[in-house]
């Protein structure tokens, strides 16, 4: 239920009296929902005035940490016979940045299955290997190099485990905070103090979809931030109004030795209506430290693999030798041609 238009929609039957019950129910759901499409001016001057830079010390701290977690995701579903299926999946994390971020490494034992599996990018490549079963030696399962642009991009589980470190900052599939406010491709729709002005609550609509769709138009973005601890979001969320389709982030903090507010706990819970079908994913964070990774650590040899394998040499000799022959078949056959072509002018 919208509790926003619920509200709305009384006022415009009830007068005198009436309206101040209508305000009264709006205070008390204004705890968690915004009532109605109202945009504080002097809350969003303290937003764009105060929000980015208490974000940039923030990242400069969760870009230099190493943090260990427990991580559970859950997935519900309808059977073809119309019982509920449920599949739960654990695993043990452990998450280093350093360099401000320009180098990464994540740790990843899945519970009950002996898997060991590492990912990591050191500036020159990224890759992923794994031990299975753990102890036994490590295989690779990826190697990609970097681009201009920076880290290679296309890994789901390395995305899903830095949007889950970055959370405080960010809402699901990677949209930031800021984005909601001031981006072209969303309309803000609300932005004012919520909770005796303790927090914000902050509401938009997107209005074109991203290049690779996660973003798309029409889906309704909410995020409530408390500016006394870093701008960080407490709670938020979006939902498809067409499908029903909602994913949503619940935070608790705990507070560092440097004194910044950190990720204890995060809860992301989305649901499909339509198919009958949710899933959950919760992590528990330990205090963070300082990356205590070697620099070894995020290179492949580290692991017992050549570090030959992410050299581009022998991919690039043998698309070199695969022109050579390229070149020498076009050679040979504009020379077939011109024989064929000479030969029959001699029959003339």
């Amino acid at each position: 239920m919208n509790h926003d238009r619920v509200a709305l929609s009384l006022s415009g039957y009830l007068t005198g009296p009436g309206a101040y019950v209508v305000l009264a129910i709006c205070v008390i759901l204004n705890s968690t929902t915004s009532c109605g499409n109202t945009i504080d001016a002097d809350c969003l001057a303290r937003f764009r005035g105060e929000a980015t830079t208490a974000w940039r010390q923030w990242f400069a701290f969760a870009n230099d940490i190493e943090v260990t977690a427990e991580e559970r995701m859950v997935q519900r579903s309808l059977t073809r016979d119309g019982e509920e299926k449920e599949e739960v999946t654990e695993w043990k994390l452990c998450i280093a940045r350093t360099e401000s971020g320009k180098r990464w490494l994540i740790e990843r034992e899945t519970k009950g299955k002996n898997v060991f599996s590492v990912l990591a990018f050191n500036g020159e490549y990224s890759f992923g290997v794994a031990q299975v079963p753990k102890g036994s030696s490590y295989q690779v399962s990826s190697v990609r190099r970097a681009g201009a642009d920076g880290p290679p991009r296309g890994d789901a589980t390395a995305a899903t485990e830095f949007w889950a470190l970055h959370a405080a900052s960010q809402l699901p599939i990677g949209v930031g905070v800021e984005e909601l406010v001031d981006a072209p491709y969303f309309r803000l729709l609300h932005l004012a103090y919520i909770n005796d002005g303790k927090l914000i609550r902050i509401e938009s609509q997107c209005l074109e979809d991203s290049a690779d769709r996660l973003r798309q138009a029409g889906h309704h973005y909410w995020a409530v931030v408390d500016p006394q601890k870093y701008w960080t979001i407490t709670e938020a969320g979006l939902k498809n109004p067409e499908t029903g389709y909602e994913a949503r982030q619940e935070l608790e903090f705990q507070t560092t030795a440097d004194g910044f507010p950190f990720v204890r706990h995060l809860a992301y819970r989305m649901s499909w209506p339509r198919i009958k079908s949710s899933a959950e994913r919760v992590w528990t964070f330990e205090t963070p430290q300082k990356c205590q990774h070697a620099q070894g650590a995020f290179y492949l040899a580290n692991y017992g693999i050549p570090e030959s394998v992410a050299t581009p040499a022998v991919a690039g000799s043998a698309n070199a030798s695969k022109r050579w022959w390229l070149l020498a078949l076009g050679i040979v056959g504009l020379l077939i041609a011109w024989l064929i072509r000479r030969r029959g002018s001699s029959h003339v």
